[in-house]
């Protein structure tokens, strides 16, 4: 089936399988937590963040590069997409040649230097995906994607499980690890192949090496590889100074509601990926690239209207029921748990309200653009930390976070195309909309404790939909008004 990209399509198709994603990944933290000792278990999660830190190095920004050196054609979708491996595979094969030496020197007590070898294959794997991940995309097929996606995390669960039910411990766990990799790979890879246009016939097909073209792609992905380490930096950056400013506790404190916030986060990283391809293929036509970030507006607007109060429940059930309340309800601190939480949802709407314009940036003609925008914008988030968090604390650090998200949209808008006055009337609606949101929550949150809002949870939640439902109409108004005209 020949399908193009479609923003709108593949956002939903994307943020659904990302959330499926998340709820498949906490069974598989159970399903690990509740089989390893409590040192053993933390000793994994530490092995796992340092391998899937050093796979991340393999993505080095390459697909974002891709998108550049695509034509916007399904024919040349199947060049774009081997030179992007061919990138990768060299950086890949540096890293398990570095990586096999450099284990033998470590002495671990859970653990030895063949699994950490397999864990490192396993991410590095699990990182190419990328490539062939957006060249799926670049076909029109975010369907086949998403489904990827979560034939990962089954994938996984199953390895785990087997992996368990032969032994619980964390060599095993490795190979689960790195098979479960193996096995994502291969379906992707089909699932691309089945899809992709037929190669071309000529007398030079295929005569080319693996590495073919691989220097020269990721020298154009290093801007992006820089953005890639930075973008994390929210929220880590108001860590940083809480652990400063205020100690290590309330750093735990802070970090439960960040860890909802970094989930939602794959909402409006869900709808930059859907987007970029399809920004992409109408090249130069800045009027066609607005009529994109229009019609995705009402999408964002409705999801933000339905995720503010839905990331509310969860975390109140959540935070209830797993999280030991000397984290999530201290009673020598003011701001935390779900207060905290509804203190920290305006940094995720400007997220999800500057999600395109950042992403826009990756198209601009000049690559550094967009991690400079992002520099900047983290500065400004850690100098409003270091004039808030001192004097305000957990809920100054929530502030800086939204400031951060604020300007990153607000610089990125400025910095990109639309920074006319026949594009304004999207800004400010998108403006209005992260204000109101920002202004209400804050509020919210701060007479949390009263007894009109704590004492009645779900009917303030009910008041706040009531709240916001105008200003989500007004997000909303086109296709609503195409709706009634047709």
């Amino acid at each position: 089936m020949v399908k193009s990209p479609s923003t709108n399509r593949d956002s939903f198709l994307l943020v659904s399988a990302n959330l499926t994603v998340a709820i498949l990944g906490v069974i598989s933290q159970y399903l690990v937590l509740v089989s390893l000792e409590t040192i053993e278990y933390g000793f994994w999660v530490l092995l796992l963040d340092a391998t899937l830190t050093i796979g991340i190095l393999v993505d080095f920004g390459i697909p974002d590069a891709m998108i550049r050196l695509w034509n916007g054609s399904r024919e040349d979708v199947n060049r774009v997409v081997a030179r992007g491996l061919s990138g990768q595979s060299m950086i890949a094969t540096v890293l398990i040649a570095l990586s096999i030496p450099i284990s033998l020197y470590f002495d671990f007590e859970y653990t030895n230097s063949f699994s950490l070898v397999l864990m490192v294959i396993g991410s590095i794997l699990l990182y190419q995906l990328g490539s062939l991940r957006i060249g799926l995309r670049m076909l029109g097929r975010a369907d086949e994607e998403s489904i990827a996606l979560v034939v990962d995390r089954i994938l996984f669960i199953i390895a785990l499980y087997i992996s368990i039910r032969i032994g619980p411990n964390i060599n095993n766990l490795s190979i689960a690890f790195v098979s479960a990799a193996i096995f994502s790979f291969s379906y992707t890879a089909w699932r691309y192949l089945e899809n992709r246009e037929p190669p071309s016939k000529s007398p030079n097909e295929g005569a080319s090496g693996i590495f073919e073209g691989a220097i020269p792609i990721i020298i154009s992905a290093s801007p992006f590889a820089i953005s890639l380490f930075m973008f994390p930096l929210f929220g880590r950056v108001d860590k940083f100074i809480i652990a400063w400013s205020g100690g290590i506790e309330e750093v735990a404190y802070f970090n439960i509601p960040w860890l909802v916030i970094l989930s939602g986060l794959a909402v409006p990283r869900s709808i930059r990926q859907a987007a970029l391809p399809d920004l992409r293929s109408k090249k130069a036509d800045v009027n066609k690239k607005f009529e994109i970030m229009r019609n995705s507006w009402p999408i964002s607007s409705l999801l933000i209207w339905v995720g503010v109060p839905a990331s509310l429940v969860v975390s109140k059930l959540v935070f209830e029921n797993i999280f030991p309340s000397r984290l999530v309800a201290p009673s020598d601190e003011s701001f935390s748990g779900i207060r905290l939480m509804i203190c920290l949802l305006p940094a995720w709407v400007w997220a999800m309200i500057g999600a395109l314009e950042l992403e826009l940036l990756k198209l601009e003609k000049s690559p550094i653009k967009y991690s400079l925008i992002i520099g900047f914008a983290l500065f400004v988030n850690l100098i409003i930390g270091l004039i808030l968090i001192p004097e305000f604390g957990l809920l100054g650090a929530a502030i800086s976070s939204t400031i951060g998200f604020l300007s990153l949209f607000a610089i990125s808008f400025i910095s990109g195309p639309f920074f006319d006055s026949m594009f304004s009337g999207l800004f400010f609606q998108k403006s209005a909309h992260g204000i109101y949101y920002s202004s209400i929550l804050l509020v919210f949150a701060i007479h949390f404790d009263s007894k009109s809002i704590n004492d009645a949870f779900y009917s303030s939640l009910a008041i706040l939909m009531i709240l916001t439902f105008p200003i989500m109409i007004w997000g909303c108004s086109k296709p609503i008004k195409e709706y009634f005209r047709n």
